[in-house]
């Protein structure tokens, strides 16, 4: 009777562990569905689904309207880019919207993103069809294959894709030459040197202000038509770049201005003092003046004092001490 009793509670304990262990994996994935922020019916849904996608949804944040997004799409890890998308065009419906960020996420070589860049700019500017029409007309594009070197060059076989902006922006480190304009920004390592050679540059009194730093694709497009409205296409064919080919983009590129500028001693950069101390000493901060006059037939682009480009220490001491353009340090060098 004692080893009856004793297999009697052996019995009870396995029962219990096993109640324990069916009851754990019965609450547990739900518990945290349920700390995510899901709904009981949506908790179902997904615990509904095959395991590898239920997985899934358990590393993704929180999925606003998860069951709709379930139901017009399996690619679970994409979801929170079509909320993100979504939100900028609400007159989408769901099933638009999986089908305009899928053209986009299944050709990673057409839209570039850099590793650490925020999507959103991206996401409210290129509405489905300006995406379509992109991807048509991929082949005829010659995307970069390095969009992050310091001394890319930009335009003819190195586009920088519509997608594309660098992953570390700052507001720029020098004020804006118009006081009204929006916060600026500039690639980090780029602003940190502008940083420098700015103070040291006000040391000697010559105050920086910046007209115009670092610009999206969509930006560029602005620009671009404006001045092919004012000045027409042979304007622009040397002095602004169309989308995807401006330095702008890089977050590498500034066009530089003055106070002496702005207050009226002086009626443009290239004739005041401030812009022959900044092509006497950028190199000694990592910056060239990016298209000289004498150069023309190599950039491509006619003079343009204002408009310098960081390339980093070594390079720009190499461009400085061989009065090269940048065409001609790639040329030697490779980008």
């Amino acid at each position: 009777m004692k080893k009856k009793g004793v297999l009697i509670k052996l019995i009870l304990v396995i029962v219990l562990i096993v109640g324990v262990v069916q009851s754990g994996i019965y609450l547990l994935p739900r518990l945290r569905l349920d700390k995510k922020g899901y709904t009981k019916d949506e908790i179902e849904t997904i615990m509904d689904l095959p395991d590898e996608m239920q997985d899934e949804l358990m590393k993704t944040d929180y999925v606003n309207n998860v069951t709709v997004w379930l139901s017009v799409s399996s690619q679970i890890d994409r979801y929170l880019d079509y909320i993100a998308y979504a939100s900028f065009h609400d007159q989408l419906t769901s099933q638009e919207v999986v089908e305009t960020l899928d053209m986009v996420l299944d050709h990673p070589e057409v839209f570039v993103f850099s590793e650490n860049q925020n999507r959103d700019h991206f996401y409210e500017k290129a509405a489905p069809e300006m995406i379509a029409d992109y991807l048509q007309s991929a082949q005829q594009r010659s995307l970069a294959d390095n969009p992050e070197s310091l001394t890319l060059l930009v335009g003819g076989d190195n586009q920088l894709s519509m997608s594309y902006e660098p992953g570390i922006l700052e507001a720029c480190a020098i004020a804006n030459a118009e006081p009204d304009e929006p916060v600026s920004y500039l690639a980090k390592e780029a602003n940190e040197a502008l940083k420098q050679m700015a103070e040291d540059a006000a040391k000697e009194g010559y105050i920086l202000l910046n007209n115009s730093s670092y610009r999206s694709y969509f930006d560029q497009a602005d620009i671009y038509d404006y001045y092919a409205d004012l000045y027409g296409e042979g304007y622009c064919e040397h002095y602004v770049a169309t989308p995807g080919n401006s330095e702008h983009q890089t977050g590498l590129a500034i066009d530089l201005s003055s106070r002496s500028v702005q207050e009226g001693t002086y009626f443009v950069f290239g004739d005041s003092p401030d812009y022959r101390w900044v092509n006497e000493h950028c190199y000694q901060y990592g910056f060239i003046r990016r298209y000289p006059e004498d150069k023309a037939e190599i950039t491509g682009s006619y003079n343009e004092p204002w408009h310098y480009r960081y390339v980093g220490l070594a390079a720009a001491k190499i461009i400085h001490d061989n009065d090269w353009a940048l065409e001609e340090y790639v040329a030697a060098y490779g980008e």
